[in-house]
């Protein structure tokens, strides 16, 4: 365990698979080195001196973290923040490995940027709470192992073309921005108030917001939806569905059954509805 900088030098030569703990707060270094392990964060706010590159695994203990400096903090296996706990901060994290990506309870959460580029496996686990940037770009991401449930709680952007989400909630009023088309298997639970960004389709199962929030759909894009669709509104304010762009629809596609689709108490503006 290590309280204070941590900083290899060139020239070093690290050998072995065991974990690396740093506890407190200070700045880190690599000098261009490899650490062939893991690294575990005891809380504190780090600052990365240059790019960082483990082997092994990125966690978390129960206590917050803050990982920050303009660099790519690039891991070989999963990345798990702590019980009731986060990891945060603006570097950048690449997975390119084989690993778990997950959060193990609604205490913990990664605000971060952090992108899939492997020739490996990433497996999303039962629940994986984040916010930031999240881009996918190489390699296999399992989401269906674990029947696995993306909830996001702030203002994110996601690339995620050619991976097929399994469940994705929100759970905050935010804009979510989509670099790609959204697809899910199963369900889309709106629990607040969502602005959705960027020119690209949203295609799932199920689609379920009940309380009184409202929806808006980029202009000239397409909400799909393959089985059932529950917008209802429990308090008698109505709320919108509607366009991003007054008089330029949006699109709403239905293929479920006509029961399956329930509406109320909703404005819709500038939605072309078409399917059963």
């Amino acid at each position: 365990t290590i309280t204070t900088t941590c900083t290899f030098v060139a020239g070093m030569t690290l050998t072995g698979t065991g974990t690396l703990q740093l506890s407190n707060a200070a700045s880190i270094t690599s000098a261009g080195l490899t650490f062939p392990g893991s690294m575990i964060f005891d809380g504190g706010t780090w600052t990365l001196a240059d790019n960082w590159v483990v082997t092994g695994d990125l966690a978390s203990t129960s206590t917050a973290v803050v990982i920050n400096g303009a660099f790519t903090f690039t891991v070989g296996g999963s990345i798990t923040p702590g019980t009731s706990a986060n990891i945060q901060g603006y570097c950048t994290y690449v997975m390119n490995g084989t690993g778990t990506l997950s959060t193990p309870n609604t205490g913990s959460f990664l605000n971060v940027k952090i992108t899939i580029n492997t020739a490996g496996t990433i497996t999303i686990g039962s629940a994986l709470r984040l916010y930031g940037i999240f881009t996918y770009t190489a390699g296999t991401l399992d989401t269906t192992t674990n029947n696995s449930n993306l909830t996001i709680s702030g203002a994110t952007t996601l690339t995620s073309l050619g991976i097929t989400w399994y469940d994705i909630s929100t759970s905050s009023s935010f804009t979510l921005t989509l670099a790609s088309d959204l697809v899910l298997s199963n369900t889309f639970t709106q629990g607040n108030t969502l602005i959705f960004a960027g020119a690209y389709d949203i295609s799932c199962a199920n689609y379920d917001l009940t309380g009184a929030f409202s929806t808006t759909i980029v202009a000239g894009r397409t909400l799909n939806v393959t089985n059932s669709m529950n917008m209802i509104i429990q308090y008698a304010t109505d709320r919108d569905f509607k366009s991003s762009s007054a008089s330029t629809a949006s699109y709403f596609n239905f293929t479920g059954t006509v029961g399956n689709c329930r509406i109320c108490n909703m404005r819709i503006t500038d939605i072309d509805a078409s399917g059963s």
